[in-house]
């Protein structure tokens, strides 16, 4: 199997396995320094514009694009790129009511970091050092190639209504680019640790065992990083290349998903894979059930479970469910819908209040509430919205606000809120969860 695009954050992980590589996102190059000014309150026409249930609602600043969003207490976090003169600058913003946003101070550090767009990012609120850390990731394209540059970040939210802050920290060249990149594809925070995982190619270096697989990178500060391409379970064995493409903060640690893909051998080409590690350097590894020729692709935890979204390889693709308990263990799965390409892009987890639960006892409601899960999925290329409960069961497809390709989404409280991006900018919209 050939390498694929050095450094890139596959904007369709599960395609890595399909065709053999992991094609990088084609972003635009861009520059700036620092985050733009508050955006306007809303008005009339922004604040009344309806469509599918949805309401959209002001963005940060003209021409902001929003690719994540992170929960921080009652605050939500969005991190993108705004227009700077004809290019593009890094950019984020806190809001508590997505009526009044507060620019984030970015503070890059390298050349490339003013160039940079926000793809990634993770909240450690386990942390009893420090609670509510970020870490981002940001990406531009430069050299001789337009190749991908990674660019790595941490900051705090700051104290509501303030400006919190994200600094860079320059990073070695070879510690995510280089020769022998294959994919930095999600990113996660746990207890003080945060986790970038990926695929890396260590035939040719001295810090592994010589064939492409998955692998991690870990920092305590967020400011310097580890590569490990050669913890057991987690990187390839004989015959196999293993891909972790998606991670989240579990309920006792990091939960990785992905594949195992195998060439050249009968029997099915992948098999959809799910690690456990309470530190990430110890990893269980999980074969998922009814996964062949299949991969999973995002993972989103609450206290008890997690529930992982892949989708399979055949002609006629479908979305695929798992839930598993703290243990790792296998406890549900069901078969999703499913048309042309597919491609799962985003996992959210709905926490289940008491309230809502089908019992008056307190401990009881707490036991029978059952989180339900938002999925963003590409169909053919086009963004699609799924409700399901963390138990797998209830596939729903909710309306999209607009038609888009890229779309993010995130709960809090009782909304639900959606990006959806082109190559020049973002809208954003609202709805409520019961909607």
């Amino acid at each position: 199997m050939g390498k694929a695009s050095r450094g890139a954050r596959s904007r369709h992980p599960g395609r890595m396995l399909r065709a053999g590589t992991a094609a990088a996102v084609a972003l635009v190059a861009l520059v700036g320094c620092t985050a733009s000014e508050p955006g306007p309150s809303p008005t009339r026409s922004t604040s009344e514009v309806v469509s599918q249930g949805w309401t959209e609602i002001p963005v940060p600043t003209a021409g902001a694009r929003v690719l994540v969003f992170l929960i921080v207490g009652n605050r939500t976090l969005a991190l993108g790129s705004v227009w700077h003169g004809s290019t593009r600058a890094p950019a984020a913003w806190s809001t508590t009511d997505f009526a009044r946003w507060t620019a984030l101070t970015v503070h890059p550090v390298t050349g490339y970091g003013r160039l940079a767009e926000f793809t990634m990012g993770a909240v450690d609120t386990t942390d009893r050092h420090t609670p509510g850390r970020i870490v981002a990731w940001g990406q531009a394209f430069g050299g001789a190639h337009s190749n991908p540059r990674p660019t790595t970040w941490t900051g705090s939210p700051g104290a509501p209504h303030t400006s919190g802050m994200l600094t860079e920290h320059e990073q070695p060249f070879t510690m995510f680019g280089g020769e022998d990149a294959i994919a930095t594809d999600a990113e996660a925070a746990y207890g003080g640790t945060m986790l970038l995982a990926g695929s890396w190619d260590s035939r040719t270096t001295l810090d592994g065992p010589g064939r492409y697989g998955a692998a991690v990178w870990l920092s305590g500060s967020g400011t310097t990083w580890t590569r490990h391409t050669d913890l057991a379970g987690l990187s390839s064995s004989n015959g196999e290349q293993t891909s972790a493409v998606g991670a989240a903060a579990g309920p006792t640690g990091f939960v990785l998903v992905g594949a195992s893909a195998r060439y050249g051998q009968s029997g099915p080409p992948s098999t959809a894979l799910a690690w456990f590690s309470n530190d990430g350097l110890a990893w269980q590894r999980v074969a998922l059930p009814n996964a062949e020729s299949a991969v999973a692709s995002r993972v989103a935890c609450g206290s008890r479970a997690c529930t992982m979204i892949g989708s399979t390889f055949a002609s006629e693709q479908h979305l695929i469910c798992w839930r598993t308990d703290a243990a790792g263990r296998v406890t549900e799965t069901s078969d999703g819908p499913g048309r042309g390409l597919v491609d799962v892009t985003g996992v959210v987890a709905e926490q289940a209040s008491v309230a809502d639960a089908p019992t008056t006892s307190g401990a009881d409601a707490a036991n029978a509430a059952t989180d339900r899960i938002w999925t963003v999925a590409d169909f053919d290329h086009v963004a699609r919205l799924f409700t399901l409960s963390s138990d797998c069961s209830g596939w729903t497809p909710m309306p999209m606000p607009t038609k888009a390709e890229t779309a993010v989404v995130t709960v809090l409280h009782d909304r639900v809120v959606m990006a959806t991006s082109n190559s020049d900018a973002s809208r954003l919209w609202v709805r409520s969860v019961k909607g």
